[in-house]
């Protein structure tokens, strides 16, 4: 009954004389649901409320047995009366008839197909295991859902029995990445409960924070409970549910107020309502760790683990057939390499990543075909290797070429003793991703990088280098080199320091971050807290991205000697000597012979002199500098 019209018939009965009387009829739950609903009801019915007991299933037997026709009443048999009560005792309150309407439509349906029959269970129309077996993987999770599936069953019975169990908590928790099947689960488990009769409708109603957070103030309560609203009878879910929880100085709360309400709709509406909070397993166990309120209302909680690779292919197949092509020869064996090199990061898509596969698989198969009208060979709807996309398609590279450490070095001028380091890094982890391929367990490398020297050595140069031999070798997922200088994360306000290092974080990743005149992080409070965001990122994503700090070496030392937490996380360090005279004066020569000029007589002689002598000077002022700081 709409407010409005409970509104006015409140008000009519207050004028109503005392020689009259209204008479409201309902179900048991219909009558508690409005009183409840609108408390002001009670004082005016006071105890004029009246439960009848509606026939149970032994009456309805009865009722049922006394509107066969003769031929049929000798076909009862123990075993059909004991399956005619429990099929009206788990079903009865899901169904459109009761008590003698139940009896005389079951009657009818019998004397209709001449013997006696029963309507499908509901529950039992496709069985769970059907269901299940549709999920590829995933068995820690399938086995509480045939858990739940058992206790809500017997509950189900045991309230068909005349039991009146106390109410369920069946709000759950999903944790797990991206594309590991949480959504498609949550719809299961929907349809499993209404199939059971547990929730009254099949609703199942998706939702993210920001669908719960307004803008302005006062608005997310409104949005919250018409979201309950929407969703009652049925199930909500919610994804990435942890991005309600408050996140710096502007958030303003409406997070903390979404969960409230929630939380509250979650009591108020415990027998009419499931929730599911879905996202990532780390962020979502914090956030329940934050709202105990929320966490004594989970009464389940989902652990959804990575796909294997072998899983990963099993999805592949299982799609390729649905979408009417078959796999050709060697297709598997580059999905399997394709699937164990992404699979390894941790912002790896899973099934979604799956997906994406098929579908570039599916575009480079129909450019095989363009300008051909229909066609019938098998090659026509065959998946073949040629059109299976490469890493590089993968994150749409542009004009890659993989080359080895050596060639890419080569033409650098001087540098022995890094190149010696950089050609010792490419061998280490070749090593450890050919080890991994075989199946070896083998230990974490931290790649993070210290590149320590004066200005013009060849450090940004060097890095570049490196960063491509990681994506070579495979190392990193993407050749993509993000480069900043620290001062770029200082000129955001005190409070958007981690949120810009926090963009830049995500900018560079799958790649390189490189970090140019690092140790000005050290100058003040606001660097300090962007090196604390990135060596949280650092620890939160590795094997997702490189991080390199370089600068002046006598302040990289001391930057990294000032932070241990920093230091723990950086594997290699290179350091970058003054070029000599004899470098500069070939860096001379191959610049000017790229720009298009010859050196005449005697240009030589003088560009190495210069170069001496500079190279001395600066050398001796960089020394007396450092003299004068370390005595002073």
């Amino acid at each position: 009954m709409p407010d409005t019209l409970v509104n006015s018939f409140i008000s009519a009965l207050s004028r109503i004389v005392d020689d009259r009387y209204i008479l409201l009829v309902g179900t048991t739950e219909e009558v508690e649901g409005l009183i409840r609903s609108h408390k002001v009801l009670a004082p005016t019915f006071g105890e004029n409320i009246v439960f009848l007991k509606g026939m149970d299933a032994s009456g309805v037997l009865k009722e049922f047995m006394s509107n066969l026709e003769d031929d049929l009443k000798p076909q009862i048999t123990d075993e059909f009366r004991a399956r005619f009560k429990d099929f009206v005792e788990f079903n009865g309150d899901i169904l459109a008839f009761k008590g003698a309407e139940l009896a005389d439509y079951l009657s009818k349906e019998a004397n209709a197909s001449g013997h006696l029959i029963l309507p499908k269970d509901r529950h039992t129309s496709s069985s769970l295991d059907d269901m299940l077996d549709e999920i590829v993987g995933l068995e820690n999770v399938k086995e509480t859902i045939r858990g739940l599936e058992q206790y809500a069953t017997f509950m189900k019975r045991a309230k068909g029995h005349g039991s009146t169990p106390p109410s369920s908590n069946l709000h759950m928790l999903f944790q797990g990445n991206p594309g590991t099947g949480k959504t498609m689960v949550g719809r299961l488990i929907s349809r499993m409960l209404y199939k059971i009769g547990i929730v009254k409708s099949s609703k199942f109603i998706e939702a993210s924070a920001r669908d719960l957070i307004a803008k302005y103030v006062g608005n997310t309560n409104k949005m919250v409970y018409d979201k309950i609203q929407e969703a009652l009878g049925g199930v909500l879910f919610i994804d990435e549910a942890y991005a309600l929880m408050p996140q710096g100085e502007d958030s303003v709360g409406y997070g903390a107020e979404a969960i409230a309400e929630l939380i509250k709709g979650m009591e108020d509406h415990k027998d009419d309502l499931i929730v599911i909070f879905a996202g990532y397993e780390k962020e979502m166990q914090g956030l329940v760790d934050a709202n105990p309120g929320l966490a004594s209302r989970i009464g389940y909680t989902f652990h959804f683990d990575d796909y294997s690779v072998e899983e990963l292919l099993q999805i592949f197949r299982i799609n390729v057939t649905k979408s009417g092509f078959s796999i050709g020869e060697g297709v598997e064996d580059r999905l399997r390499r394709l699937f164990a090199y992404f699979s390894r990061f941790k912002s790896f898509g899973n099934g979604r990543f799956v997906m994406e596969v098929l579908q570039k698989a599916l575009v480079n198969h129909a450019r095989n075909f363009t300008g051909m009208t229909a066609n019938t060979s098998p090659e026509y709807l065959t998946i073949t290797v040629d059109v299976v996309p490469t890493r590089q398609d993968m994150f749409d590279a542009i004009d890659w070429k993989a080359r080895s450490a050596e060639d890419m070095l080569e033409p650098l001028v001087g540098l022995g003793i890094v190149k010696e380091e950089v050609l010792a890094l490419e061998r280490t982890v070749a090593f450890r991703e050919v080890a991994l391929k075989a199946g070896i367990d083998v230990p974490d490398l931290n790649l993070n990088m210290v590149f320590q020297g004066n200005p013009g050595t060849g450090k940004t140069t060097v890095a570049r280098i490196v960063g491509s031999i990681l994506y070579n070798i495979g190392a990193v997922p993407s050749n993509h080199f993000e480069e900043i200088q620290a001062k770029d994360l200082l000129n955001s306000s005190r409070a958007g320091v981690a949120k810009e290092t926090g963009k830049v974080l995500d900018r560079a990743m799958g790649g390189v971050l490189f970090i140019d005149e690092a140790y000005a992080l050290m100058e003040n409070a606001g660097g300090r807290e962007a090196l604390a965001v990135l060596v949280k990122g650092m620890e939160d994503h590795k094997g997702e991205i490189v991080v390199m700090f370089a600068g002046y070496q006598r302040e990289m030392r001391a930057f990294i000697d000032e932070n241990p937490c920093l230091a723990s996380r950086i594997g290699y360090t290179f350091d970058f000597e003054d070029y000599g005279a004899d470098d500069l004066l070939e860096i001379f020569r191959r610049k000017m012979e790229k720009a298009g000029f010859e050196l005449g007589e005697g240009v030589e002689g003088g560009a190495h002199d210069a170069f001496r002598y500079f190279h001395s000077v600066e050398t001796s002022e960089t020394a007396a500098s450092s003299t004068a700081t370390s005595r002073s």
